[in-house]
């Protein structure tokens, strides 16, 4: 009978040296995976923000179908005016029925939409890589002013920028022909 109770005692528990090789592969694969999850999390945050960008670009390019006017969509800090030259979007946007077709917002145009500050992590910005920083949609659907070679917003980290090669980075891209898509890397 005491020999049974020795077998069955020795069983219980845990050996220091158990515990101690559990822990140290937890701790490896915790190494790994830590990394690989920030990198997903900041390939959805710039996913997101390219979303953000694309919607309203593609609420434009329908309002000016719809409304047979044109509609412009610019960066703007203060939610009711262009900001004259800027390539930066990451203080945000409008989008607003351009009646006259003069390119700028006049008094009596309606601000279709407002976009406020994107919340970009420190260092990441939002660019846009044509000049004017303008995005005018015709009543056909395309976009004057931009060459056949179309525009970017860019969303980046500082150290990476878009088309280095390095890095990762999320591209809402149109075409002249109006013609809207997110490229990622």
């Amino acid at each position: 009978m005491e020999k049974r109770r020795l077998c069955c005692r020795a069983d219980q528990g845990v050996t220091l040296v158990e515990t101690l090789v559990a822990v140290t592969i937890l701790v490896v694969l915790l190494m790994v995976a830590v990394p690989a999850y920030k990198s997903i999390i900041e390939g959805n945050r710039r996913a997101t923000y390219a979303n953000q960008v694309l919607e309203d670009l593609t609420l434009a390019r329908s309002e000016a179908i719809k409304r047979n006017r044109q509609v412009v969509v610019c960066a703007s800090t203060s939610g009711t005016a262009c900001s004259g030259t800027a390539s930066d979007w990451t203080g945000g946007w409008i989008m607003y029925v351009d009646a006259n077709g003069n390119g700028s917002l006049d008094a009596g145009e309606t601000v279709l939409r407002a976009h406020g500050a994107l919340k970009l992590p420190s260092g990441w910005s939002a660019t846009h890589n044509v000049s004017p920083y303008t995005v005018p949609f015709r009543p056909t659907g395309d976009i004057t002013g931009i060459g056949s070679t179309g525009f970017r917003i860019c969303i980046m980290d500082s150290t990476n920028p878009c088309g280095s090669g390095i890095g990762s980075y999320s591209n809402v891209v149109a075409t002249a022909a109006g013609r809207l898509r997110i490229e990622s890397q």
